[in-house]
């Protein structure tokens, strides 16, 4: 389609054309605007999609770790306050908030 458009464009412009391949010229312009219009179409209704998983799976990240830090809460009550073992769960659940907050932070 776009070497008879690059010809066609040719001949008009060497002022050779005539009436008949100005036309053609048009039609093709013409078809052209409408693929276009299509494939932005097309475009638009991806992308509109993709968002609304994205925005799906981030909720449910969010879920799994709301639930997540809750159940390391409970195990962070029965471990002595001075061990190591507390120390690395409390990290554990810092690094999950921030997670999480970076989730709800793009919704």
């Amino acid at each position: 389609m776009r070497v008879a458009l690059t010809a066609l464009v040719l001949i008009c412009v060497s002022g050779q054309a005539t009436a008949r391949e100005k036309a053609m010229i048009d039609i093709v312009l013409d078809d052209d605007s409408r693929y276009k219009k299509r494939q932005a179409k097309k475009r638009n209704t991806a992308i509109f999609r993709s968002e609304i998983y994205f925005a799906a799976v981030e909720k449910k990240l969010i879920k799994g770790i709301r639930s997540t830090i809750k159940y390391l809460n409970s195990t962070l009550k029965s471990l002595p306050k001075k061990s190591p073992q507390r120390l690395g769960l409390l990290e554990k659940i810092l690094n999950l908030y921030i997670e999480q907050a970076s989730y709800v932070a793009s919704t």
